[in-house]
């Protein structure tokens, strides 16, 4: 296992709706923030979209990972065939060997079947070039049905993108959910994150943490993702950062967690 980061721990950085923050972050710009943080796996996800960049900037950061020793993981939102084919594609620029893939819950039986069509589809491509396709446990996707698409597509090269917290919209807990996506696991995102009761008690707030601040119990986590990934399974740090108030106070709390985080990770993940 390699501690590695994901551009979804820099989300203010990255830009969210109505917060574009003046120098966003950029695709080369997180391979300068790996090397800063020394770390040595780089994820870079749908917040920001590789295959939306000109050609050149994503043959420079290409070349830029490859000259700094990173080694690169692709993330997508979909399952559509195009797009599952435009990012192994992406996977193979970059000598990657995983692609991370959510997408939204079918809504009934049949949307389950459409699911596994798709995905089948391009299983042989993704055999033939030794990619892995890892379907993370998406908000509000019970994880028996990930498991059940995952199972029903029958290939070697697909597997679960285990995220501990975001399946508690579904109320499920992490404990459930290594149960049933843990033995499918290719792929891990670590965060952290505390629950507490809203004011006057009536329910509760989930808000992130930096990773050993907050509630997960992160050890037992890696230890038991280890003892059941299939082959190298490597640790993505992403943050949940709550808005602070304003945008510079939101990027030097998510600037902290993150440092933080590696710091915390790399106990648990020695290099």
């Amino acid at each position: 296992m390699q501690l590695g980061i994901s551009s979804w721990a820099f989300q203010w950085l990255a830009g969210r709706p109505g917060h574009p923050p003046a120098s966003p972050l950029t695709p080369l710009g997180l391979l300068d923030k790996a090397t800063d943080l020394g770390v040595k796996v780089v994820q870079i996800a749908d917040n920001l979209p590789i295959h939306t960049y000109p050609d050149d900037v994503i043959t420079a950061f290409a070349e830029s990972a490859r000259e700094r020793g990173i080694l690169i993981e692709v993330g997508t939102s979909g399952i559509d065939p195009d797009n599952l084919y435009r990012y192994l594609e992406l996977a193979k620029q970059f000598d990657s060997s995983l692609v991370r893939a959510n997408f939204a819950r079918p809504e009934n039986k049949w949307g389950i079947k459409q699911a596994i069509a798709q995905i089948r589809s391009v299983m042989t491509q993704y055999e033939e070039a030794g990619v892995v396709l890892a379907l993370e446990n998406y908000d509000h996707f019970p994880v028996a049905e990930l498991a059940q698409i995952i199972s029903a597509v029958a290939s070697p090269n697909i597997g679960s993108c285990v995220d501990p917290g975001i399946s508690l919209s579904s109320i499920v807990d992490t404990g459930r959910v290594l149960d049933v996506v843990g033995p499918l696991v290719l792929n891990l995102h670590v965060k952290d994150i505390a629950i507490f009761r809203e004011p006057y008690n009536m329910g509760f707030l989930i808000e992130g943490r930096a990773c050993g601040q907050g509630q997960l119990d992160l050890p037992w986590l890696i230890k038991r993702i280890q003892g059941v990934g299939r082959g190298d399974v490597n640790a993505i740090l992403e943050c949940w950062t709550s808005w602070q108030g304003s945008l510079p106070a939101s990027l030097e709390v998510e600037d902290d967690w993150i440092k933080a985080s590696i710091q915390y990770l790399r106990t648990l993940i020695p290099d």
